[in-house]
């Protein structure tokens, strides 16, 4: 994914259960995305 060697699946399993999992599979990828500084700040980040 843009040129760049990365996992496409993610297994998340549960410690207290190892029956179950989570999978994330990433489709597409963006790299070198302007994105303004405050979307990082505490301020955002704690309105998510």
């Amino acid at each position: 994914m843009g040129g760049q060697l990365l996992p496409t699946t993610v297994r998340l399993i549960p410690a207290d259960k190892p029956n179950e999992s989570t999978v994330m599979v990433y489709e597409q990828m963006a790299f070198d995305v302007d994105m303004p500084d405050k979307t990082f700040s505490l301020q955002s980040l704690r309105r998510r």
